[in-house]
């Protein structure tokens, strides 16, 4: 049997839609969502979809039935799940499918996502309900505690007992693959898997030659920049309308705020304010997929001051409709798109000048190419195919 432990998340919907179809005989798929109902993605008519929160008595039932031969295959690693799965005894297979938030909000809390001025803005503000941030103060002041400590495992110790158990980590980068084998104990083998998401790549490259849609759903007039793609301190906002500030000149700076930490939403907005008046246009409400892509059409490129492989699908989709993209060197996402044959620029390349130059017709082309070879429609049915019959 082959166990999906599956988060509401709007990826994951069509994931087990893929799942079901792949033909295997003598093997039974069981999804079972994590997260209680109602759902805010997941449809709740769905029969298939068995909701059993972790810890919860089907789930219990369902897990500690699962023994050699079976697969329990983990859809976004949370602290709850970790957790579960640093006390669970099994001789099934354990496997991650990796979500890069799920890494360093779970498993490795000092990496260093953050840039100076948004970590000075996060030491100032330790009080303040920052998840991954706060978290890790928390298990810091544990660890002091030594009546805390001896009720209970460490960080790293959940972290480690957690870990040990993963037979197969699912992911398509391999550079950060390499990254967390050198960060935590960890002896999985590696498999290339990527979630498709509601239109293929193929079709977004096919939607970016055809003519710039009619009507943008903002009200505003270009060049527009866009700067991150949600509200967590991880992109690093505050930074990058520092290094922005005087670099740019008659440009709307673009900032999805739609989801992430509130305290820190409420800065970035009053930051870019700030420097940017009223060419600052946060985006707080929710954009359906055609609405989202309409505006990533309308920029004339991305500025992203990641220091961790986030926000692939905006940079992918972006390339693919010919805009450029800025981010760091060092950022494993880069390491990986030059590896494939993907032209995007660094940080330290950005200019007004550069910006407003149109990537050329064959960069678009050639880029495009690389990244439906290893991320195509088809590519997706394959990689889901895989996993399922993966003998681990």
């Amino acid at each position: 049997m082959v166990i999906h432990l599956l988060p509401d998340d709007k990826y994951v919907f069509t994931f087990c839609t893929a799942a079901r179809n792949v033909p295997v005989s003598e093997m039974e798929q069981l999804f079972l969502v994590r997260d209680p109902k109602p759902y805010k993605y997941l449809p709740v008519d769905a029969d298939f979809l068995q909701n059993s929160p972790v810890g919860s008595p089907e789930f219990e039932r369902v897990m500690g039935a699962a023994g050699k031969g079976d697969r329990i295959i983990i859809h976004f690693l949370n602290p709850t799940v970790r957790n579960w799965l640093a006390g669970f005894n099994t001789e099934a297979s354990v496997e991650w499918v990796f979500w890069s938030s799920d890494f360093y909000t779970c498993m490795y809390l000092d990496y260093p996502d953050y840039d100076p001025i948004t970590l000075a803005f996060l030491n100032r503000h330790r009080n303040v309900p920052l998840s991954r941030f706060k978290l890790l103060h928390w298990y810091r002041k544990c660890q002091l505690n030594k009546k805390v400590a001896a009720r209970q495992l460490s960080f790293e110790q959940m972290r480690d007992a957690a870990s040990s158990k993963i037979s197969v980590f699912h992911h398509y980068i391999e550079e950060e693959y390499a990254l967390v084998k050198q960060m935590i104990p960890f002896k999985a083998k590696f498999n290339y898997f990527f979630y498709n998401q509601n239109m293929s790549y193929d079709e977004i490259y096919e939607l970016g030659k055809k003519a710039k849609p009619e009507r943008s759903p903002l009200n505003i007039n270009e060049p527009n920049l866009l700067v991150g793609n949600c509200g967590y301190p991880y992109i690093n906002h505050l930074d990058s309308f520092d290094y922005l500030k005087d670099k740019i000149n008659g440009v709307n700076v673009i900032v999805p705020l739609s989801y992430g930490e509130q305290p820190y939403i409420e800065e970035v907005i009053a930051q870019g304010k700030r420097l940017f008046a009223a060419r600052m246009v946060p985006l707080k409400d929710y954009m359906s997929f055609n609405e989202y892509l309409n505006l990533l059409m309308s920029c004339q490129g991305m500025f992203i001051s990641l220091n961790t492989a986030k926000a692939m699908g905006n940079i992918l989709t972006l390339l693919l409709l010919g805009k450029r993209v800025f981010i760091k060197r060092e950022m494993l996402a880069y390491a990986y798109l030059k590896r494939i044959g993907v032209k995007v620029n660094a940080i330290d390349e950005f200019s007004m000048e550069l910006l407003m130059q149109p990537e050329d017709p064959e960069t678009i082309a050639e880029n495009a190419k690389r990244i439906i070879e290893v991320h195509s429609a088809t590519r997706s049915v394959e990689v889901v195919e895989n996993m399922i019959k993966l003998v681990p």
